[in-house]
């Protein structure tokens, strides 16, 4: 909302019963300016950030990757920026059309998991990958990518960043 306003409302947003870095129930002030909180009983200082955000705008929230090695590997890769930007757009319609239409999408010319250039069918209903020069088949993923807040633990530098609940 901050943002979105071009950083004219709710600078300061107020978390209520938030168990910081030691655990105690506290209020927080969140300032999203200066990129900090501060414990409004103690005034102590920590500095916030937010990740996800930057491959959220990159690819509109979803998140395709293909699993690189054998099945069940769990060795997930990217597609890169364009790939995902048609694969996207052909899930969209899939999903869309309640799964009656484009069940199989064409990736020409994407560089697979060795690096070399080949085309490969893409089945939404399988979330699955096959080279069609070679019949190979992985499995392919999509995900939706949702933005993370942080606060920093210890004191500023220290690096040390813990999720918020």
């Amino acid at each position: 909302k901050w943002q979105s306003s071009g950083g004219c409302s709710d600078k300061v947003v107020t978390l209520p019963g938030f168990k910081g870095g030691k655990g105690v129930e506290n209020t927080y002030a969140v300032d999203f300016e200066a990129m900090e909180q501060k414990n409004t009983s103690t005034s102590f200082v920590r500095r916030v950030r937010r990740t996800g955000a930057v491959l959220a705008v990159l690819t509109g929230n979803a998140v395709w990757e293909f699993e690189d090695g054998s099945s069940g590997s769990g060795d997930w890769k990217p597609y890169p920026k364009d790939t995902v930007s048609k694969l996207e757009s052909s899930y969209s319609k899939w999903q869309s059309s309640g799964g009656c239409s484009d069940k199989v999408v064409t990736l020409p010319g994407f560089k697979g998991g060795k690096g070399v250039e080949n085309t490969y069918e893409v089945s939404f209903e399988a979330m699955e990958q096959k080279n069609t020069a070679t019949s190979f088949v992985r499995k392919i993923r999509r995900w939706i990518c949702a933005t993370q807040w942080h606060y920093e633990d210890g004191s500023s530098g220290s690096e040390k960043w813990v999720a918020y609940p």
